[in-house]
């Protein structure tokens, strides 16, 4: 009986061993993943305004002037949530109208211009958004603008091998939206779905009152310019609020 035990005991250690092993194995093999973003360099956090009258337009084009000439900062975007945060809105694609075709869901991310450069992407077709193609709007409603940059594994659910590049795809209100660009490689907010890899930016801001930045700085810089950005941003306007500021890399 006390052979039998101990064999029993040696044997139950061994299987949670090796259970743990094979967790924490799994678990590394998704942090080394490639995120296909600079996120050792990047930052974000969110502001918002409170005041009568605030004008949330006028508080993101002025944040945004000072934010992406301070020394130590690549570039700065408004977006409405961070990728690997485990924040994040997603929503059903269809490669034809009238929920046809290939369908897929994808993570969205609202931003500017300049949120290809700071999340530190790269494109291996078309452009990134132009100002002219940026909506600002002042109250929610249903819908996007009319153009996207897709991932490359959000063009490959949709399009199969087709080119994605100048093609269209839809919503489940048969609203069409027109690829102007497609991102190598980026992961969305959640690390641990199957679908990580298939993300949509929509050239968006708003509506407010707040939001959140993201800022992108040299390497070796971030822990200074996160530090010199939150004075900065209290000091340009104290009638606000500047959430917790947070690496990318945490």
């Amino acid at each position: 009986a006390r052979a039998i035990l101990v064999a029993l005991q040696i044997a139950i250690t061994l299987s949670i061993v090796v259970n743990a092993i094979y967790v924490t194995q799994h678990r590394v093999e998704k942090i080394g993943r490639p995120t296909g973003m600079d996120d050792q360099n990047i930052f974000s956090f969110t502001v918002t305004g409170f005041e009568k009258n605030f004008d949330f337009q006028a508080m993101v084009r002025d944040d945004m002037a000072m934010l992406r000439q301070m020394p130590g900062i690549v570039d700065a975007a408004p977006i409405r949530q961070v990728p690997l945060s485990g924040s994040g809105s997603s929503t059903g694609f269809f490669s034809l109208p009238n929920q046809k075709g290939e369908q897929s869901p994808a993570n969205y991310y609202s931003t500017d211009e300049h949120g290809i450069n700071t999340l530190g992407t790269r494109l291996s077709g078309g452009a990134t958004f132009e100002p002219r193609m940026i909506e600002f709007r002042n109250e929610d409603k249903q819908g996007f603008p009319a153009t996207a940059i897709i991932s490359q594994g959000l063009a490959k659910a949709l399009f199969k091998d087709k080119a994605a590049l100048g093609n269209t795809f839809y919503d489940d209100q048969s609203k069409p939206y027109r690829v102007v660009g497609v991102i190598q490689h980026i992961h969305g907010s959640w690390v641990g779905w199957d679908k990580v890899d298939r993300v949509m930016l929509t050239p968006l801001v708003g509506p407010g009152p707040g939001t959140q930045y993201i800022v992108r700085t040299q390497p070796g810089e971030i822990d200074r310019v996160m530090t010199a950005t939150e004075t900065a941003l209290r000091k340009r306007d104290p009638n606000r609020v500047v959430g917790k500021l947070r690496k990318m890399s945490d």
